[in-house]
């Protein structure tokens, strides 16, 4: 299965064109959150209706950058992974939404209990290859490591623990772009959309490829 993984779009969907081949060529995208800039369902529907419009699933959750109404338009549809499963072929995708608590407070933060809850709700019916996607990246790898310190949540790691996702795709942290593994899973960082980043995987039967990605914003977008 081959995946296009974005996140931290923050409602800039300008390089949407140089990425379009890219999505049309996969199996489904995967957003990890912060799909507006402290917008609601308007603004978060001007990023996913044309993403969808190239034709392929769209899976995603909600950023602590979203408002409630964001997450509930999700909810409401086919794309919204948020303590739910969804299944594509043989592969079980759950996810979890919004952020521990930020300096700054933003309109979605949750406790440590509260990803716990929702994950291991999402995840009773999983079976065979999972892949999580979350906005917070899990405690305690490169992904979550900011100014020497990390940043993770430790529910999101227990879960990868306990359940071995084949693939985990998080966002949150804009500077950790990258990819590490946690035991047997493959964790991707695909780096801020709205700064030209993403990342294509490729799930495939003994491992999972990750390729990262950038292109060239336009002109009008140099600033960002």
């Amino acid at each position: 299965m081959r995946l296009v993984l974005l996140a931290d779009i923050h409602g800039h969907i300008s390089g949407l064109d140089a990425i379009r081949q890219e999505i049309s060529q996969a199996d489904a995208v995967l957003i990890a959150g912060d799909i507006t800039h402290f917008g609601g369902p308007a603004e978060a529907r001007a990023v996913l209706d044309p993403i969808a419009a190239i034709g392929r699933p769209v899976l995603a959750v909600h950023g602590n950058c979203d408002t409630p109404e964001v997450g509930r338009l999700l909810a409401e549809g086919d794309m919204g992974i948020n303590g739910r499963l969804v299944k594509l072929g043989d592969i079980s995708f759950v996810g979890v939404g919004g952020s521990l608590v930020c300096s700054g407070r933003t309109p979605c933060e949750q406790d440590e209990d509260q990803f716990e809850a929702c994950l291991h709700a999402a995840c009773q019916g999983c079976e065979g290859k999972v892949v999580l996607v979350t906005h917070q990246p899990p405690y305690g790898t490169r992904l979550d490591l900011i100014s020497g310190r990390h940043g993770g949540s430790t529910s999101i790691r227990r879960f990868i623990e306990d359940f071995r996702p084949v693939l985990a795709v998080c966002g949150h942290f804009h500077e950790a772009v990258g990819v590490d593994t946690l035991g047997q899973t493959t964790i991707v960082n695909p780096g801020p959309f709205k700064s030209g980043r993403f990342a294509v995987a490729q799930i495939l039967p003994d491992r999972v490829k990750v390729e990262a990605r950038q292109f060239r914003l336009p002109v009008e977008d140099l600033t960002l």
